[in-house]
């Protein structure tokens, strides 16, 4: 994951492992959130906008 690359590397692999499982899920949760907020207001906009 990209996210292992800015881990420093003093960091155990068991902690890295946890830590890194950790944060994947609640930034995969939270930016599919985001996006599927943001597509909707995109979505939303130029009609709200013409209509």
């Amino acid at each position: 994951m990209e996210l292992a690359v800015s881990v420093p590397k003093t960091t155990s692999p068991s902690q890295l492992t946890s830590t890194t499982a950790g944060y994947s899920e609640n930034a995969m949760f939270i930016g599919l959130l985001q996006a599927t907020v943001y597509s909707l207001f995109l979505s939303a906009g130029p009609k709200k906008a013409s209509g």
